[in-house]
């Protein structure tokens, strides 16, 4: 009987080993999938953080060489339309020259010819004598005196 309580001893010490393996072993499964689910969370998490900074990393590369070429093309170019525009200026300087003498010739030319024609038309239409008048300036231009039609008169051309 003692053999028979020991072989029932150890068949109930199987059994609860046996139970507990079965029942330890669902929560390990459970345990490790919920770690293996975490970890790759955390994985992921952390791989979409790597993957965004290193984005950002390509991106201001990207953009410092582009702003980089950029401002070399603009220096290159604005040279080169430095450069086009002192031979233009070169070239045609003289020309340039020669149409600002001819304008100011023509400007002085159209303020003498309006202090003249007012004389032409007092002497010929009027009759009014050199000796009568003074030259006054703008807005008045001459000035008659002894003459009883016509004291103080502005013509426009």
């Amino acid at each position: 009987m003692l053999v028979i309580e020991s072989v029932l001893t150890i068949l109930v010490i199987v059994f609860i080993i046996v139970v507990c393996y079965v029942y330890y072993r669902g929560k390990i499964k459970e345990l490790t999938a919920r770690i293996e689910s975490v970890a790759t969370e955390k994985a992921q998490k952390l791989f979409e953080e790597w993957k965004k900074k290193e984005i950002e990393n390509i991106r201001n590369q990207l953009e410092a060489q582009y702003n980089k070429m950029v401002e070399e093309r603009s220096r290159s170019i604005e040279e080169k339309f430095k450069a086009l525009f002192e031979k233009w200026k070169q070239e045609f300087e003289e020309n340039i020259r020669q149409d600002a003498i001819q304008r100011s010739i023509a400007t002085i030319l159209g303020k003498v010819g309006e202090e003249l024609a007012p004389l032409l038309i007092l002497f010929k239409e009027y009759g009014v004598e050199p000796k009568d008048i003074r030259h006054i300036g703008s807005p008045v231009d001459y000035s008659s005196k002894g003459y009883q039609k016509i004291r103080l008169m502005r013509y426009y051309l």
